[in-house]
């Protein structure tokens, strides 16, 4: 079983993926949505756990998840 990913606001603006206990990004979007698809994928290869902090539930996040 892999690191569990996080999806996080970047300190920088934008969205971050990051393993549990990482100090760095795998990955930043612009988006909270693609960070959640990419993070969703990571999760899902190294069969562990996605965890989504600080979501801001909108319609325009709903439409780009679909």
């Amino acid at each position: 079983m892999g690191k569990n990913q996080h999806v996080t606001p970047h300190k920088e603006g934008g969205w971050q993926v990051k393993g549990e206990n990482n100090t760095r990004a795998t990955v930043r979007t612009d988006t909270q949505a693609k960070a959640i698809q990419r993070a969703r994928e990571i999760a899902r290869n190294q069969e562990s756990e996605l965890f989504i902090h600080c979501l801001l539930y909108t319609s325009d996040a709903a439409d780009e998840l679909d």
